[in-house]
């Protein structure tokens, strides 16, 4: 199954990222997922890249549950961009809700 981003216009303004920066993350996230979205396998897999030392898979389960806002066992690419806006790019208290979501 493939997976359409939305439009570049729609995610610039659901996020705190320019046309530039998405363009630059969605090439990086579909050399790694070609089909568009992300499973809970494989996002765990890319997860342990950037932290190699020790077992990381749990924490990666809790931040794909905060990223896969519909519960629908993938992230899109929306998905991910919305979820890195408020990491990278969000108040101190919308970083504290996402956090605990």
């Amino acid at each position: 199954m493939r997976y359409r981003p939305d439009n570049l216009d729609d995610i610039t303004a659901a996020t705190k990222f320019s046309k530039d920066e998405i363009r630059w993350v969605y090439r990086a996230f579909k050399q790694e997922c070609p089909s568009g979205a992300i499973n809970e396998l494989t996002f765990k897999n890319i997860y342990a890249k950037f932290f190699p030392l020790g077992d990381s898979s749990h924490y990666a389960h809790y931040v794909f549950a905060a990223l896969d806002r519909g519960q629908s066992g993938t992230i899109t690419f929306r998905d991910f961009m919305l979820g890195l806006s408020i990491v990278m790019k969000g108040t101190l208290q919308e970083r504290l809700r996402w956090a605990f979501s």
